[in-house]
């Protein structure tokens, strides 16, 4: 066979398109075209074109374009012919529609041989694609053996695609799996092409396959294809869901409250124990689904769920509701029920979720107090005290009484509660606020009852009515707190007491006018038994006899008591004189620290006689201040007299004095028996006295130390005490440190201050010392 016959017998017969053609060139020797000179019929069906058609044509005419279009037929071949081979490529031509294997053989001189093999290159990519897939895919004949894997099946299943290729799932799975998975390609070849579902678990794993059979193109089954996805955080979510549901569901079972859930037709979805129980009788399975109608046999009160539940819907909103239940036992119970409408993720009203409450004790209680109210408001209207009753700024009850004694109508109050303050008189509400402006507004009294209206108020003061009367009035109030600790209210007790303090007033009349009266009365006698005690000391100054120390100390026991009772007699003049507004204040620019000084040393000798130590110390050596020296002098004489009185043998009394922003300070303190902690607060009473006077040294009257701080505070200063009991007790006086004008300024004479007349001051004042040589 020659080589012409030979080639074309291999054309002819083959499976693949071939042509044949030779090059053309130009007179330079340039390619310019290729011809087809011969063809087989694969080449015609690939081109779609007969032979006469194609014969003797140019290869760019027939196979005109290439989707890579940097190809050129006449550069592939004289590149081949330059090197004397064979050469092949993978184009796309567009024409075809199709990707082919262009193999291109020199044959001889200008001949060449092309052959086309199409090639399916989409399955490359679909390969490339499935093996990219997240989850595992694969793909059985009927008879179970797999033809195809993909990488990510190689992976989770730990086998190499050779190894899974040919095979059926009993030489790849565990033998129970195997079995699930047959049945389960029988059942999917079964039902055609109609996707299945199934799940199993592997390696403390679950995954969620999805088979469909394949079928040709005759519709015979030849296999199937599926992929699987793990499912293990899902499986891990919907326990996770199924344990918070079933919390919830014990949670809300253990509510004794009543809950239930309704979808739009009234039929009940869930309900709590407690409901299911109580309300019907019933479990919570025999209920659902079932509506009101079908579970209630009182029409009424049917009807009236069932416009609740209409009217939550059509509003959108929760809706509180009160209303009487009877359940299954029997009893009657009034509830108060919570309905609100559920929403769906589009916002979609879905339902009706209820709770109802029990609230027949808080029922009972707001009738019991109720009734309380009424009992309180009929003892208040029927009482001539007054009774107010506060929250936060409102006053929300005011008694009847409070127009007659305060001569103003309860709207008043009701609508401003600041005009309270309107009625108290000026004087008073100064006892109570530090203003330095010389007058007191109803604000500023305002602003003090608010200062004290978390704590209790008991004080008594004057109002003043619109008709210009002036009445005393008692006044209590106090918090009433809830069960947080927080004010709820504020309660006020008013009584009128006017009557009550005229006759204080008479009856303090009446005894100041006693005391003047004795004091006077007592004054005359004291004067005779001085004079005459005078006289008999000076006759026995020319007697000499034995006896003289007995007279000696009896005239000496004479004066002493002479001259407590002049101190007393004193005291009750002077404390008359104060109270009836009487007592003269004669004030003159001195140095204090000098005439304490003076005061301290000229009792230090009587102190020694006690074997007590006075000592007197000054930040200061020197400060004129304004004030009286004869009161000065009585003040620190009878601290001084107490301190030596209550000291003990071998004790100490300092006496210092120290400037403060405003004040002169005085402190007297002393290390005697000191006073009782709650009987300080009367230390500065009349006619109180401290201490026991079964055990003490020494007697007093009980006046000293209130005519020592009225004395103090006719100065404009105050004083105070402070006391450990068994160490001592200090007292602290506090003088204006101001200086009067010159004009008003009185001359002080030195040996007025100085002269023997306060050794005599000082012998009245220390009389009730025993045991002192007075």
């Amino acid at each position: 066979m020659n080589n012409g016959n030979f080639y074309r017998e291999i054309i002819k017969q083959s499976p693949f398109g071939y042509f044949y053609g030779q090059l053309i060139k130009d007179n330079n020797g340039k390619v310019n075209d290729f011809t087809i000179l011969d063809i087989n019929s694969k080449f015609e069906n690939i081109v779609k074109l007969k032979e006469k058609d194609i014969l003797g044509k140019s290869v760019l005419d027939i196979l005109p374009s290439f989707i890579n279009e940097s190809f050129n037929w006449l550069s592939f071949f004289e590149n081949i012919k330059l090197n004397g081979e064979s050469s092949a490529t993978e184009q796309f031509i567009k024409s075809f529609n199709g990707w082919f294997k262009v193999h291109v053989f020199y044959y001889k001189e200008d001949y060449f041989v092309i052959q086309l093999i199409e090639i399916h290159k989409e399955d490359e990519f679909m390969k490339v694609l499935i093996d990219s897939l997240p989850f595992t895919a694969w793909a059985k004949d009927k008879d179970g053996k797999y033809i195809y894997v993909n990488k990510k099946y190689e992976k989770e299943r730990g086998l190499k695609f050779d190894d899974i290729i040919g095979k059926t799932d009993f030489q790849v799975w565990p033998l129970d799996l195997a079995r699930q998975f047959k049945e389960e390609d029988k059942e999917t070849m079964t039902r055609g092409n109609i996707k299945n579902i199934y799940k199993f678990s592997f390696s403390n794993i679950w995954v969620e396959s999805y088979k469909v059979a394949v079928d040709d193109e005759e519709g015979n089954i030849i296999g199937t294809i599926g992929f699987s996805i793990n499912i293990n955080e899902e499986k891990k979510i919907k326990s996770q869901i199924e344990q918070k549901n079933k919390f919830l569901k014990i949670l809300i079972n253990s509510i004794p409250d009543y809950i239930f859930y309704k979808d739009l037709n009234g039929k009940y979805l869930l309900l709590n124990d407690s409901s299911a129980r109580d309300c019907y009788g019933k479990s919570e399975d025999q209920l659902i689904g079932k509506s009101d109608r079908e579970l209630i046999e009182d029409r009424e009160a049917v009807e009236s769920f069932i416009y609740q539940d209409k009217e939550v819907v059509t509003e959108g909103k929760m809706k509180i509701y009160e209303e009487s239940i009877t359940l299954t036992n029997g009893n009657i119970i009034d509830c108060e029920t919570i309905k609100a409408p559920v929403f769906d993720e589009d916002n979609n009203i879905i339902g009706i979720l209820g709770i109802s409450r029990d609230i027949t004790h808080r029922t009972i209680a707001e009738q019991k107090l109720k009734e309380s109210e009424e009992k309180f408001r009929q003892l208040a209207e029927n009482i001539d005290g007054v009774f107010l009753i506060r929250e936060g700024k409102k006053m929300i009850y005011v008694s009847p009484g409070y127009e007659k004694i305060f001569g103003r109508s309860c709207e008043s109050l009701y609508e401003n509660i600041e005009s309270f303050g309107d009625s108290v008189h000026p004087e008073d509400k100064g006892k109570y606020i530090d203003n330095k402006k010389g007058y007191i507004t109803s604000k500023d009294w305002d602003k003090f009852l608010n200062s004290i209206e978390n704590k209790y108020f008991d004080e008594t003061f004057r109002i003043i009515r619109p008709d210009g009367e002036t009445r005393w009035i008692w006044f209590r109030g106090f918090p009433i707190r809830d069960e947080n600790e927080n004010i709820a209210r504020k309660v006020g007790i008013i009584q009128d007491i006017t009557t009550t303090k005229e006759a204080e007033r008479q009856l303090e009349r009446l005894r100041t006018e006693f005391f003047a009266n004795l004091s006077h009365e007592f004054r005359t006698p004291l004067n005779l038994i001085f004079s005459s005690l005078q006289m008999i000391e000076l006759k026995l100054k020319g007697i000499t006899c034995d006896n003289m120390t007995n007279f000696a100390r009896y005239t000496n026991i004479i004066r002493q008591n002479s001259f407590r009772l002049l101190r007393l007699v004193n005291n009750l003049i002077d404390t008359t004189k104060i109270d009836a507004g009487y007592a003269e204040y004669c004030s003159t620019n001195y140095d204090i620290v000098k005439y304490v000084k003076n005061i301290c040393n000229s009792v230090a000798g009587f102190a020694k006689e006690k074997d007590i130590e006075v000592i007197f110390n000054s930040e200061i050596e020197e400060k004129i201040i304004s004030f009286d020296l004869d009161k000065m002098e009585r003040i620190i004489l009878n601290l001084l007299s107490n301190a030596i009185k209550y000291n003990v043998l071998g004790g100490k009394i300092e006496v210092s004095i120290s400037p403060s922003e405003e004040f002169i300070e005085i402190y007297v303190k002393d290390t005697g028996i000191g006073i009782h902690e709650d009987k300080l607060p009367y230390v500065f009473e009349r006619f109180k006295q401290v201490h026991n006077r079964l055990t003490k040294v020494s007697e007093g009257s009980g006046i000293g130390l209130c005519l020592v701080k009225s004395l103090v505070e006719m100065h404009g200063g105050t004083i105070e005490v402070k006391s450990n009991f068994g160490e001592g007790t200090e007292f602290i006086v506090k003088l204006p440190d101001i200086i009067m004008n010159e004009s008003k300024e009185i001359m002080v004479n030195k040996n007025q201050i100085e002269s023997n007349s306060r050794v005599e001051r000082v012998q009245i004042e220390f009389s009730d010392i025993y045991g002192l040589n007075i």
